[in-house]
Formats: C-alpha cells, sequence, structure tokens
C-alpha cells in the first residue's frame, strides 16, 4: 500500500443516495461493513483497468468496491460531497482523510465479476455517488484496499 493509509472501523452504516443522471444506477440503499478496510490516503498513478488489478493482486489488495470507495469517501454521515453538502465549498479531502477525491481522472472500482469497469471521483465527477462505466483501456487513478 502506499505510504499513508485511512481506516474504515466496523461496524459503519450509512445510507448511501442516489447518482445523477448520466451515471450507473444506485439507487438509495443501506450499506453495513461488518468488516473494517485500509485504503489508500492518495490515489496511485493511472494505470488500465487491467494493470490497476493486477498490481491489487501482487500485493495481495484489492480494487474497492463501489459501496467501499463512496462510504470512505463520504464518510457515514450523509454528506453529498467528500467535503460536506455545499457544492460551493469545494474542497479535497474526505471525512477519512482522503485526499483527491475531486481532482485527477477518477478512480477504478471494481464492479464485480465479468462487470463493466467503473470509475468514481476526480474532475469530472465528484459526487462520490456518480459510478461512471468506463473503457478499461482507458488511464485511470486507483486505491487499494486491505479488508481485515
Amino acid at each position: 500500500m502506499s505510504d499513508s493509509v485511512a481506516w474504515s472501523a466496523p461496524p459503519s452504516t450509512m445510507t448511501i443516495a442516489s447518482a445523477p443522471r448520466g451515471t450507473t444506477p444506485n439507487p438509495p440503499h443501506r450499506v453495513t461493513l461488518v468488516q473494517g478496510f485500509y485504503i489508500d490516503s492518495e490515489p496511485r498513478p493511472p494505470l488500465s483497468f487491467a494493470a490497476a488489478r493486477a498490481e491489487a493482486d501482487r500485493l495481495g489488495r484489492s480494487l474497492p468496491t463501489p459501496d467501499q470507495w463512496e462510504m470512505a469517501a463520504r464518510g457515514a454521515d450523509g454528506r453529498r460531497f467528500a467535503w460536506g453538502m455545499n457544492a460551493g465549498m469545494r474542497g479535497d479531502l474526505s471525512p477519512l482523510g482522503l485526499a483527491g477525491i475531486a481532482c485527477g481522472p477518477g478512480e477504478w472500482l471494481d464492479p464485480g465479476p465479468d462487470a463493466q469497469p467503473l470509475v468514481a471521483g476526480g474532475a469530472a465527477s465528484p459526487v462520490p455517488a456518480n459510478r461512471l462505466p468506463c473503457a478499461a483501456s482507458e488511464f485511470r487513478s486507483y486505491r487499494l484496499i486491505l479488508v481485515l
């Protein structure tokens, strides 16, 4: 993992809100993490989806699922953005201390087996609920997690 990691301690429960138009459907639903996880505090340099997944496998880690990434990016207090509720008060640090949520090329998420790769965050989509389908050949940042 990178030198800096954030920790999401269980039990963590939150309702994640629906995503705006133009993104992969993300209807409101409650998420409960029964296991905590460590996640990189800063995004790693951009790679293709296959290369990011291979790096995760090599290190015995994984890419975050959309729900894990959203919980780490928004925290459990229901905020719309990593920095709070107000789009005009733009910042770039989540409640767990994740930096780079709202800048850069977006980050790879693990969509599950046989699903199209997803990207969240980044300058074009700073709302953590957004989950955008993306070509696996594009270069995007990524974070690795370690589930305990």
